[in-house]
């Protein structure tokens, strides 16, 4: 929200009556936000001060949005300079009003005299309920080292900068970190722009650097592993629609095109996403003479790029006090070298059939350049510091790394899925059906895929984006999703339950009845979504939303919390629950689950049979603690055998299977839970095979159970 404040000292005698006027009171502190919540904590006041916050709430979709405000003392609330409600002394006051997209003007003001601080506002609008505006200010974590440099310790936390940013420029860039930098970086008028969608943004994916933009992609270069900086130099032309990116030593790394800054009134903004991060440099001035298209490829004479932008054609020539520069047409002029950028040598130009390499040695040296020749035992690279190629040994040497290739600049294509293990990362691509072998992998480059002999954890993360994966089945015929102790997740519909088994049909499975004691939870009318694996695991209590959502008393808590209290009330009764079932009006059922039948469920509660239409039912969660729930023996080991394989599906499903067989079409399988598995290769997302723990598959309803008395 870009929120400004202001803390004034103000005397208590002043809230005696109706709201202050705290522009009669001497400003105690005031300053910017990035995080943009509304936080009591930045006053050093305890008692006795009023505060005023000011900003900007972004709005994404037009429509009618539910404001609820809360103080214990008296606070003000305007939109858009409408002054719309006051509440005071804990009472919750509703405001509802309709906004348009876009950006809107907030304003809040606070006063406390004696007592604990509270102030409360929470929101909600299409697609989200109960989301609170009052935190901690995450920036309040940045500081200067001694260097003057803007350091954090603190993940999440972000910094903006507001700057007119002209259509041509240049920006140097180090970011710096403890361990490997992860970090975003994006373009905007506030800090939720600059990390939309349709924002430019410079951020890592792992350990790849990225420009993002919409759906577009482009890959940078790499971090490998002891890497402790990040280091760009980007050319900005907003009439091409091209961005150049260089390495700081002036060497051309990536020409790309289609991507932009829209909007001069504009900002900066940066987020820590990694344990730590250091902005070492971030130096962004107006290139006055745009580079020409392709100069850097076209230009077959020496030149030096100048600090305020613009190149110089000729050869620079150096002494102990000076230097000057001789044109092409022999003409000689003197240079001050503080106006120097980059220095671009006639054996240094770019070529569009050059390839970009890095040399990395064991003790962390790397030389960066275009790669001339190279043999067995050394290779030669053309660096930006010498007109020749120079020779680099590859005794001592890690790693060379090739960059630029067009397969790997482009991480949303079709061929580009993630294999990860302890010894790195591959991208290529998946494959089905090859003999010998359940599962091929073509890394990128390779004619045909290779046999996969899996003797480590391994994790495969399919493109989501590229790949034709999707649901294929339909949610009428299967409207359930049946949650396993196990933590594997079945898309089903419910046939019947008792004690001993639970009826299902199922569009994977071939088997109709499973053990009950598997069981967690049921939801029975569950839309099937496109989850992406990172989604699926931190998913919402789908459930929770339904209890919750119309809570007003306890919007404060999140419904993690408020799970957990309930949880722990039941815990304190002489006989716990062993299930809760949750209606679709939302009230909470405590019992025991007896039976299910195709058209009703029936809930012991208080000794007596309560039936419920199956229709009327959210879902049953089994809530007993671990230790009290019967075990198969069968089935109950430290860790999952070897040849087992978890595999996580689009519509948030997850299986866990051995004796696993492809086809170009489907992935075969057996459970020890529920038999002969099939799954359509086009519905699989990630899998992971080798030696795992139980818990590499989680669900949100694992977290359900009442905490076990001794």
């Amino acid at each position: 929200m870009n929120l400004r404040y202001k803390v004034f000292k103000i005397d208590g005698r002043a809230l005696i009556g109706g709201f202050p006027d705290l522009a009669r009171f001497g400003i105690d502190q005031e300053g910017h936000l990035a995080s943009s919540y509304f936080d009591l904590g930045i006053s050093n006041r305890k008692q006795d001060f009023g505060i005023h916050f000011e900003g900007q709430l972004q709005i994404n979709e037009t429509d009618e949005y539910q404001f609820h405000l809360s103080a214990n003392s008296k606070m003000r609330f305007w939109i858009d300079g409408d002054f719309l409600a006051e509440a005071a002394n804990g009472n919750v006051v509703p405001v509802s009003r309709v906004l348009s997209s876009g950006l809107h003007q907030l304003k809040v003001e606070y006063v406390n005299g004696e007592g604990m601080r509270d102030l409360r506002v929470w929101w909600s609008g299409p697609g989200f309920k109960n989301r609170s505006l009052v935190g901690t200010n995450r920036q309040m974590g940045w500081r200067e080292d001694i260097d003057g440099h803007a350091i954090t310790g603190l993940k999440r936390t972000g910094l903006f900068q507001s700057v007119q940013i002209p259509d041509n420029f240049v920006m140097e860039l180090v970011l710096a970190s403890s361990s490997q930098p992860q970090f975003t970086l994006g373009f905007g008028n506030s800090e939720f722009e600059a990390e939309s969608e349709e924002a430019l943004k410079i951020e890592t994916w792992g350990s790849d650097v990225v420009f993002a933009q919409g759906s577009k992609v482009e890959s940078l270069q790499g971090i490998e592993e002891g890497d402790l900086d990040v280091s760009l130099h980007l050319l900005h032309d907003a009439a091409s629609q091209t961005i150049q990116v260089l390495d700081m030593n002036g060497t051309p790394l990536r020409r790309i095109e289609g991507m932009k800054i829209s909007g001069n009134d504009s900002g900066v903004f940066i987020r820590n996403q990694g344990e730590d991060l250091i902005v070492k440099r971030l130096s962004l001035y107006r290139l006055r003479q745009p580079a020409p298209p392709n100069s850097a490829d076209k230009e077959r004479v020496p030149r030096v790029q100048l600090l305020g932008g613009g190149f110089q054609l000729g050869t620079l020539h150096l002494r102990t006090d000076k230097a000057h520069m001789i044109d092409p047409q022999g003409k000689q002029s003197v240079i001050d070298l503080n106006t120097l950028g980059h220095i671009f040598p006639l054996n240094a130009q770019s070529t569009q059939s050059a390839i970009n390499v890095v040399v990395r040695y064991q003790n962390g040296e790397k030389i960066r350049g275009q790669l001339s020749s190279f043999s067995s035992n050394s290779v030669q690279v053309q660096t930006g510091f010498s007109l020749k190629p120079i020779t680099c040994h590859l005794l001592g040497a890690a790693r060379l790394e090739f960059q630029g290739s067009p397969s790997m600049s482009d991480p949303s294509g079709t061929s580009r899925d993630r294999l990860n293990t302890s010894f790195g990362r591959l991208r290529g691509q998946l494959t089905f059906g090859l003999e010998g072998a359940s599962f091929g992998w073509r890394p990128d480059g390779a004619a045909q895929p290779l046999r996969m002999d899996v003797r480590e954890s391994v994790r495969i993360q399919r493109n989501s984006i590229g790949a034709d994966l999707g649901v294929v089945y339909g949610t009428i015929q299967f409207p359930s999703k049946l949650f396993l102790q196990s933590g594997e997740v079945l898309p089903c519909k419910i046939t019947g339950y008792t004690s001993e088994w639970i009826g299902l049909k199922s569009p994977y499975l071939e088997k109709r009845r499973i053990n009950s004691s598997y069981l967690k939870a049921i939801e029975f009318v569950t839309p099937a979504l496109s989850l992406d694996e990172e989604k699926s695991e931190k998913a919402t209590f789908s459930l929770l939303d339904k209890v919750f959502e119309s809570v007003s008393s306890q919007f404060h808590l999140s419904k993690e919390e408020k799970l957990n209290r309930i949880l722990a009330n039941l815990a304190q009764q002489d006989r716990f629950p062993s299930h809760l079932a949750i209606t679709m009006n939302g009230d909470l059922l405590r019992g025991a689950l007896v039976r299910i039948t195709e058209t009703k469920t029936t809930i012991s509660s208080k000794s007596r049979d309560i039936q419920f239409p199956n229709d009327r039912l959210h879902g049953v969660v089994d809530i007993r603690p671990h230790s009290v729930i019967p075990k198969n023996p069968s089935i109950e080991k430290s860790m999952m055998s070897h040849d087992e394989i978890c595999l996580w599906l689009i519509d948030g499903s997850a299986v866990i299977v051995s004796n696993v067989d492809s086809t170009k079409e489907f992935i075969s399988g057996v459970s020890k839970r529920y038999g002969a598995v099939t799954i359509p290769v086009k519905s699989l997302l990630a899998m992971h095979f080798g030696s795992v723990m139980p818990n590499t598959m989680n669900h949100n309803y694992q977290e359900w159970k009442v905490p076990w008395r001794e």
